[in-house]
């Protein structure tokens, strides 16, 4: 019980963060989510191609380190490589929850449409310098799903152990019902007005990024 009361307190905490502050969170953590990123894309590759639950061998957590630590390395070096990278996770990640959702089990199927969709999403947004916007829509998307996904878990609709071994964060609140849903989007859309209203003129540079990071 007190995992489930530490997890869901983490994750509104959390979501609710990134839902207001999300922009200036991720240009200011950007080789931290770069990590996290390439963990879950290396982890999550591993799962769809060897049709295993997600961090199931050490071979998986491996890979996904390794990612990590490269997507990590080049988002600290290169801020438009940062930002490709979490467009990438995010598209694949959407992909992937949506096909599970549907009923897809891992494997070929799922692994192609996840990589295309993260191609797709991370070239159109460099192609038309959506870079910013990109930032606040995914900042408040996950933050939304990571409030409802806490709420679920604190109401025993969604269960810790299904989120271990699937690694997946977009089907349950997909599952938990039309009502759930529109609470996410909800979130993510007044998340993406605020962001953009508060953070109009703010920039941050490659510069400013080193010197937090030393």
């Amino acid at each position: 019980m007190l995992q489930i009361i530490l997890f869901s307190v983490l994750a509104i905490v959390i979501g609710a963060a990134f839902i207001l502050y999300g922009y200036r969170i991720f240009l200011v953590l950007l080789p931290v989510i770069g990590f996290f990123a390439g963990f879950w894309v290396g982890a999550s590759a591993m799962q769809w191609t060897l049709n295993e639950n997600f961090l199931a061998t050490l071979f998986s957590i491996i890979v996904g380190i390794v990612l990590g630590l490269i997507f990590a390395i080049a988002s600290y070096m290169i801020y438009i490589a940062g930002v490709a990278i979490v467009a990438f996770a995010f598209g694949a990640m959407i992909a992937a929850g949506i096909m599970t959702f549907i009923g897809f089990e891992a494997g070929a199927v799922v692994s192609l449409v996840a990589l295309a969709a993260g191609i797709l999403l991370a070239v159109f947004t460099i192609q038309k310098n959506l870079q910013k916007f990109l930032i606040m829509g995914i900042m408040s998307i996950g933050g939304g799903n990571l409030v409802v996904l806490g709420i679920l878990v604190l109401l025993g609709q969604v269960s810790l152990e299904v989120l271990r071994t699937k690694g997946d964060m977009i089907g349950p609140v997909l599952a938990a019902g039309t009502l759930w849903v529109i609470i996410w989007l909800g979130l993510a859309i007044a998340g993406l007005v605020y962001q953009i209203r508060t953070s109009r003129d703010f920039e941050f540079s490659m510069d400013d990024l080193k010197e937090q990071w030393g």
